[in-house]
Order: structure tokens, then sequence, then C-alpha cells
């Protein structure tokens, strides 16, 4: 079946850097700093002027510095040859390579391939791991050797880029074949699993030598592992806030793996037992994901509010509960206007692209009489307005 298209429109996105001109800094004499050079960059809504800034001690890192002409907002960018350096470089080329082999099994051969190739540019013209994630346009897997090899759970560590690989947030890059998504609950503020335990588990079922699943998949995403964690830098936190506003087109997309001792009402578990079974034509039911399965069922007839009230589901965060109110609110909706009888790729390709942090609403086709405006919290269809809570939030998603 060819995936219809989807048209969208967004507010003004914040200027994307074009940096094909791009040269790297030289360096002067040692023990001197040499002037910064400046040029304007090719942008989209504003001017950029780019500050390469070399600092010239042997072991000094070069900054480059993006100062937004109108706003006068900077961001400094490490840049360093070396190991590191050499680790980036070598990042950049596993990751390219592994889009390669990815046959994306929904999305149009065409699009995937237009995908790629822009995708390929641009991580081939960044210059570090730190532009990359200022961008904030790929997520940090975890390689299969990586983890199935560890004995706690890896944090997220930028200087220890071979046990990464990135994938584009575009559709079709994170698939079911390749990629495993873990949910699971936190054992302390601090670290998720201090001991290993949850791991242990997670490695047997995802394929240790007695392991319960034959599945030949590649790359891992864990919260821990793949996100930034505290304490992070402006440019990292700004990376956090977009991706976790796009977990879901993970849970979605990828093959889940979980494993809840006990029950907690913990909101962020539901939302991603809620993207496996609404978005999938058949999902699996355990003992440990059971209350979580029939909370969602109740949320279909008395309305999502009431039961995560009734069963008192929190976050951590009070702007994650308004997040994950929102987003399970939307799933509901398009599970109902859009039941079993329609393709289910072509409904994890909706909400994709709802995903998207700069899509604010959007037209459906060839569903003419279908908008999403997630900025107002809206969807019509077939002249009937519906509301969920608004999950566009500008400063974010920008």
């Amino acid at each position: 079946m060819t995936i219809p298209v989807l048209r969208a429109s967004s507010p003004p996105a914040r200027a994307m850097l074009r940096p094909e001109n791009r040269k790297r800094s030289r360096r002067g004499k040692k023990g001197t700093i040499s002037g910064p050079r400046a040029r304007h960059l090719s942008t989209s809504g504003s001017t950029l002027l780019e500050l390469r800034i070399p600092v010239l001690e042997s072991d000094a890192p070069d900054f480059l510095v993006f100062v937004n002409a109108r706003s006068k907002h900077t961001t400094s960018l490490l840049y360093r040859e070396g190991p590191l350096q050499a680790e980036f470089e070598s990042l950049v080329k596993r990751s390219t390579a592994a889009w390669k082999r990815i046959q994306p099994e929904y999305a149009e051969r065409g699009t995937f391939d237009e995908n790629f190739s822009r995708n390929a540019t641009r991580l081939r013209y960044s210059m570090s791991i730190q532009e990359v994630i200022y961008n904030r346009q790929f997520w940090f897997f975890q390689l299969r050797d990586s983890f199935l090899n560890q004995k706690t759970f890896r944090k997220w560590d930028p200087s220890q880029l071979d046990h990464y690989v990135l994938l584009p947030l575009d559709y079709g890059f994170v698939n079911n074949a390749d990629c495993v998504f873990v949910s699971h609950y936190w054992r302390t503020k601090d670290h998720p699993d201090p001991h290993g335990i949850d791991l242990d588990q997670f490695q047997r079922d995802l394929g240790m030598a007695d392991g319960d699943w034959s599945g030949e998949w590649s790359f891992i995403w864990v919260d821990w592992t793949c996100m930034p964690q505290s304490p992070r830098t402006p440019d990292q936190k700004r990376y956090f806030r977009r991706m976790l506003r796009c977990i879901s087109m993970l849970c979605r997309d990828c093959c889940m793996s979980w494993r809840f001792p006990d029950f907690r009402p913990r909101a962020w578990v539901l939302a991603e037992i809620a993207e496996y079974c609404l978005t999938h034509r058949n999902h699996v039911v355990t003992d440990d994901n059971r209350k979580f399965i029939n909370h969602l069922q109740e949320m279909v007839v008395f309305g999502v509010r009431p039961v995560l009230e009734k069963y008192d589901y929190k976050c951590t965060s009070e702007s994650d509960m308004r997040l994950v109110t929102g987003w399970l609110e939307l799933d509901i909706l398009i599970a109902q206007l859009l039941p079993g009888d329609h393709n289910v790729e072509y409904v994890q390709q909706i909400l994709d692209i709802i995903n998207r942090p700069y899509v604010g609403s959007y037209q459906v086709q060839p569903l003419d009489n279908m908008l999403i405006d997630k900025a107002a919290g809206i969807i019509t269809y077939k002249g009937v307005k519906h509301h969920f809570t608004p999950i566009y939030d500008l400063s974010v998603d920008s």
C-alpha cells in the first residue's frame, strides 16, 4: 500500500545552519588566541553569525560560537581534534552505514532515500557531537554488543561515542526490526538500576546465551543511556526537552521490551504502554503490563483525566504530566476516529508526523476532512471538533 502524503504546516522554525561552506579553523602559534573570524550563514527566517575562535594551547579545545543576529543568542559548540574527534568521525561513518542497511518496511522508498541524503549531509558536515546535540535531529541508540556486555546500565556520555549509533528523527529509520525500546521503573533517583537487577533480566530477554528471544536487533534505546542526564549543559537541556517530547515515536516504531516487578502508577510508563497497544495490530499482555492495559481500556470509556486521577498517576515533573496527558488523549482519539479497518502503518505515520517538534498543525491526506492542531488541542474530523490537552510548546518545539 502506498502511504498517503501528509501536508504539514508549522510555526516559524528556529534558524537552521547550512554548513555546506564550513571550513575548519587554522591554528596559530602556541599560547596565543587568534582573532575571531565572522561570516554569515544562510538560514531560514534569520541570520546567524559564526565566530570561529581557535584556542591555541596544545591541549585546549576550539569553540565554534554561533550568534543569532536578531536575538543575539549565542551558543558555543566544542570542537577538539584528537581522540574524541576521531570517535565522532567514526560515529558518523558507523551511523550512515547503519542507515544503508535499513529496509524501510512502511515508508515510501523514494521518501526514505530523500531523507537519507538530507540527514547524511547534515551529519557529515557536523563538526562535533556538540553540534549534533545543538541541532537536535538525531536519536542516540546504544549498540547491541555494548548493551549485552555491560554490568549496569551505562550513563549517557558524549565522550564515549563508540557505544552509540545516531538515527534520524525522520520516519522509517527507527524501526521494529533493528531497534528495541526499553521501558522500566527507576529504582533510585540517582541511577535507574544501580545493582543491574533489571539489566540482567533485559539481557536474558534480548539475546544472552539463555535468552528467550531470538530477534536480530541491532540498536537499543534506554533513557539513562541515550539521553543527557544531570548535570546537563544548556544545549543538553534543550536536546533533552526536545527529544522527551518525541518519545512516543520510539515506543511506536521500535520493538518494545519491558519489566515492571510490581504495579506503580507511573504516567510515563502508561504512555509508553499506550503507544505500544494503540498503534499496533496486536500486542502482548503479561502479568506486569496487564493493569496498565486495563486502565487504557477504562480511558476509552470514561476519559483520560478521570482514570489518571482515580489511580493517582504521577510524573516527577508537572510539565511532563501535561505532556503525557495530551498524548494519551490524542492516541485514544486517533484510535477511536481511525479504528482497526484503517491501515496500521498509515496511523503510525500520521502520529510520527504529529510528533515532529516543529509541526504545530496539519491537514492529513487523503483524509481532507481531518485537521489536527496540536497547538490548540483540536482534531476536526468530518466537521466535528474533538479536544485534547495541547501538546505544542513554542519555547521547546521550535
